[in-house]
């Protein structure tokens, strides 16, 4: 906006941090509108109760949604805000149980909560956000079994150059992201 004039024309909802606008707010009224039309635009995002995560991008120009598939990392930051400012869904919160418990939450997904040809593996970075919600929402059983999902990535082999890290033992899968979230996780357990 300040080099060109121009606003952006697609909104990206796990960028609303709702709790860190709302600070905002209460110390100067002028963010009040933004807050409230961000917070807004992601509670109108909520896809379906079969689906029950958030859409990834509002186009502004359209007025609309953007109907593209979910980075399911993407897709739990969102969560995580909604968290931070209880407003996250029991139905939300209940499609997270069903899918830590049963075959996992994979890291793609289209809008009808089928997982994306090729994306049917499991993310460290989206079991520690994960981690992160439970622990905000009050609710150790989802924190303990994702942080055990997200334990059973990290790499235990000391001969390796990579020992402790999150990945596959043959190096691959090992991004940055997938380090630094269970850093972040395990630092959210123990600040509160």
């Amino acid at each position: 906006y300040f080099k060109n004039k121009e606003s952006a024309n697609i909104f990206t909802l796990c960028y609303g941090d709702l709790q860190a606008m709302k600070l905002l707010a209460e110390i100067n009224p002028e963010y009040q509108m933004a807050y409230d039309n961000t917070r807004t635009i992601i509670k109108e995002g909520f896809i379906s109760y079969d689906f029950p995560l958030y859409y990834s991008w509002y186009n502004y120009k359209k007025q609309s949604y953007e109907r593209t598939d979910l980075n399911t990392s993407e897709a739990m930051v969102t969560l995580l805000h909604l968290a931070e400012s209880g407003e996250l869904s029991s139905i939300t919160v209940d499609w997270i149980k069903k899918n830590l418990y049963g075959d996992g939450i994979k890291a793609r997904y289209d809008i009808d909560g089928n997982v994306v040809s090729g994306y049917g593996y499991e993310s460290t970075a989206v079991y520690a956000l994960v981690a992160m919600i439970g622990k905000e929402i009050g609710d150790d059983e989802i924190t303990g079994k994702a942080l055990k999902k997200m334990e059973k990535m990290r790499i235990n082999d000391m001969s390796l150059q990579y020992n402790g890290a999150f990945g596959n033992e043959d190096g691959s899968g090992i991004t940055s992201f997938d380090q630094l979230m269970p850093m972040l996780a395990y630092a959210y357990q123990n600040s509160f």
